[in-house]
């Protein structure tokens, strides 16, 4: 008995010694992604994608490196189609998540991050006849990312997402309110999508 209590408090004193970001600490940071697209047809046009989006967000540590976060993020995609047709669609989504970083080595860990979301958006484009249409967006999502993190500085969190599994269901209104569609999946992006972050520990 003797000795499982103190594997207990050895284990205890590790957890401690490691822990990047102590319980109660209070974080203010975000994310911020962008890419773009270009693929080619053989008469060598072809469409063009563009994408930006950012997501500040607070997090409070209810525990030795798990965090509680609540995020708030907007998405901006332009894509230009080669027969001269533009498409835009913006967004912005509201989010909770927790994360539960692991160190690794040093400053350097790893973490999953779980979370859940809500998002509505509005796509503009030109149909067939030249004329404007736009569509509104509204969904939720829920998913794990995994993630990367370096701590540089006692204060400062650096961190890499680079996409994992989700699932999503949305619906599509024209002006009128029509339902147009109407989609549920789940989606497998690892490694497909980046996003970088930043966090700054104020308390």
């Amino acid at each position: 008995m003797k000795q499982i209590i103190t594997c207990l408090g050895f284990f205890a004193i590790v957890s401690v010694a490691n822990a990047q970001v102590p319980k109660g600490s209070l974080l203010v940071g975000g994310t911020m992604g962008m890419n773009s697209n270009n693929v080619s047809s053989g008469s060598g046009s072809g469409n063009t994608s563009s994408n930006f989006s950012i997501a500040p967000r607070i997090s409070y540590a209810v525990a030795n490196n798990l965090l509680l976060s609540g995020k708030a993020g907007f998405d901006f995609n332009q894509t230009k189609y080669e027969n001269g047709q533009n498409l835009k669609n913006n967004g912005v989504n509201l989010g909770l998540f927790a994360k539960k970083l692991i160190p690794i080595k040093g400053a350097f860990g790893w973490y999953p991050e779980l979370g859940v979301s809500v998002f509505t958006g509005k796509q503009q484009y030109l149909n067939v006849v030249g004329q404007r249409v736009e569509m509104h967006n509204k969904g939720f999502s829920t998913g794990i990312t995994p993630g990367l993190y370096y701590q540089a500085g006692s204060r400062f969190l650096v961190n890499v997402e680079f996409g994992g599994l989700q699932f999503s269901s949305s619906r599509s209104e024209n002006e009128s309110n029509d339902l147009i569609n109407k989609t549920r999946g789940i989606g497998f992006s690892l490694f497909q999508t980046f996003q970088l972050g930043f966090d700054f520990i104020i308390k």
